[in-house]
């Protein structure tokens, strides 16, 4: 049985070295110094300019999940300007470092939606707007794919926000009208409303006054619209305490 086991594993070994050696090769060209095409055992092709048996200068590179890159190379990296297509439909426009988008770039996205701005190790960092195909725009500061500026956004539940975000969330002064008819004008901490606002409801009622996490907190003042009467003093989560 030794000897069989040996010539199945000598054969399987042959096997993939054959295959590697076939499917990494230099196809054409001059794959040291010059331009060349080299074919990669995962199934990816490389069409560009070679320094040293590496990618360095302008090449176009296609990868075998079907993504597509054609632009500048540094030590065999994608480094410098260039465009990265993915198989999803996403484009990305702009600068790379090692492998990664960094600094000025533009990407569209397959909904529509388009990111125009700066950009740290694949992701929205420094100076940068975000148009999504739901009409919401994010425009300002962006630190490491977390939002931090003023923004317009349009919530699935069809709600509309105009303010600033901090953190990824509704921060500082803003106004969210809702779909209900609601709309809120004030003050927002962690995504919530706090501190002073004014609710202006559909059916005409107003609050104007204190809220403490989305609840009517602290002195305000309740209008009634259609019985004229106004209520004036201490409310504690939504409650009115005179």
């Amino acid at each position: 049985m030794k000897p069989t086991f040996t010539l199945i594993f000598s054969l399987t070994s042959l096997a993939v070295l054959s295959f590697f050696s076939v499917q990494a090769k230099c196809v054409e060209g001059d794959c040291e110094d010059g331009f060349g095409k080299y074919e990669y055992p995962n199934g990816g092709v490389y069409e560009g300019e070679f320094v040293a048996a590496k990618r360095e200068g302008r090449g176009a590179y296609r990868l075998h999940n079907g993504d597509f890159y054609e632009g500048e190379w540094k030590n065999d990296l994608m480094s410098g300007k260039g465009k990265y297509v993915y198989n999803s439909g996403a484009t990305y426009i702009g600068e790379f470092s090692a492998n990664k988008a960094d600094g000025e770039g533009r990407m569209v996205f397959p909904d529509g939606s388009v990111y125009i701005g700066e950009w740290k190790n694949d992701n929205y960092h420094g100076n940068g707007v975000l148009k999504k195909s739901d009409g919401s725009e994010y425009a300002g500061k962006w630190n490491m794919g977390i939002f931090e500026g003023s923004v317009r956004r349009v919530y699935d539940d069809g709600n509309v926000y105009v303010g600033t975000f901090k953190n990824g969330r509704r921060h500082g002064l803003g106004i969210m009208t809702y779909a209900s008819g609601n709309k809120y004008k004030g003050e927002w901490l962690n995504g919530k409303k706090h501190g002073f606002g004014t609710m202006y409801y559909a059916n005409g009622d107003t609050y104007e006054g204190h809220w403490a996490a989305n609840y009517r907190h602290g002195k305000g003042v309740y209008t009634f619209k259609e019985q004229g009467v106004v209520r004036k003093g201490v409310w504690q989560k939504d409650r009115y305490k005179m």
